[in-house]
């Protein structure tokens, strides 16, 4: 029913269309004629063709007309209800909705779908900066434990102290990107600690207090901390860079994090981090990055027992 009522409608706009070019075409044309005979006597082959043109849109009105006629002829004998228009207004909107959400869905995804692209492509950028941060971190790392090695440990007496070292690592901090403070720790056993303790000047303090015991910044002091209780080795940090200075004197192996870390870089050989904890004073949430220096140049293939013998102590950095 509803296609009959589209043709019909086709139709009857047609008909307008039609009836009223022919009602221009025929004044014009009239109009013409008219004008033509009176101003020119030659003029019955134009008038021939005139008549001609006038009786074919007689002809095409009538045709027309016909096909009207026989259109409500058929139609009038069968009355569409009006919920039939109801029906095919509600089924042209729900139609045209679900194209529109059909398009918004598909443009939608593939926004999303850029959006992913566009993250990934800026992970992945990332990424790649960092491993280029953290091998150029690592390369210093291994030039300052050489460094420590030939200046501090095989030098009597040593070539570094303490202000030599922080404004040596101040000065290139630029090229340890991914750290915010360097340290070095010397091992030193149970029956070297009274003479090592002398020679610094201070008293080798426990860490694992701090751990259990935060302390705002304000309130920390280096000194108020208990010595180190008796073991068989220790890791008292001996030299810092200024920002993180307040660790001189601490024996990181008293620590639950740094302890763990020890004991894995001097056995792999490798550069070893921790989990995030809180970092001593700050109190902040941090890494430690922690590499063994050894005595000597060891080759790849050393075993564990090995490393553990030649090493002299261990480069620290943190991250916050």
């Amino acid at each position: 029913m509803s296609l009959l009522h589209v043709v019909g409608f086709g139709l009857k706009v047609g008909h307008l269309l039609l009836m009223l070019c022919c009602w221009i075409v025929s004044v014009i044309s009239m109009n013409w004629f008219i004008n033509g005979g009176i101003m020119d006597t030659k003029s019955g082959m134009f008038c021939d063709s005139g008549k001609m043109w006038l009786k074919l849109w007689e002809k095409i009105l009538g045709n027309s007309c016909m096909i009207h006629h026989h259109y409500y002829q058929y139609v009038g004998s069968k009355r569409v209800p009006k919920t039939w228009w109801k029906k095919l207004l509600m089924t042209w909107v729900v139609g045209w909705l679900i194209v529109s959400l059909s398009i918004f869905w598909y443009m939608r995804l593939q926004a999303t779908e850029k959006r992913k692209e566009t993250l990934q492509s800026m992970c992945d950028e990332r990424a790649r900066m960092l491993q280029d941060q953290f091998n150029v971190s690592m390369n210093h790392i291994q030039a300052m434990s050489i460094l420590i090695s030939t200046f501090h440990h095989g030098k009597k007496p040593s070539a570094i102290d303490q202000r030599t070292f922080a404004r040596y690592t101040e000065r290139t901090a630029f090229e340890r990107p991914l750290t915010s403070g360097v340290a070095y720790a010397v091992r030193v056993l149970h029956s070297e600690r009274a003479q090592f303790e002398e020679q610094q000047g201070w008293t080798i303090k426990r860490m694992d207090t701090l751990e259990q015991n935060p302390v705002h910044k304000d309130d920390y002091a280096p000194e108020a901390l208990e010595p180190s209780p008796i073991k068989e080795e220790y890791a008292p940090v001996i030299f810092a860079q200024d920002i993180i200075s307040h660790v001189v004197s601490i024996d990181l192996l008293s620590g639950k994090e740094d302890r763990e870390n020890i004991l894995r870089a001097r056995a792999s050989g490798k550069g070893v981090l921790t989990a995030p904890f809180r970092l001593l004073k700050s109190n902040r949430l941090g890494v430690i990055l922690t590499y063994a220096v050894y005595k000597r140049d060891l080759p790849s293939n050393a075993t564990p027992p090995e490393r553990i013998q030649a090493t002299d102590g261990y480069v620290f950095l943190d991250r916050y």
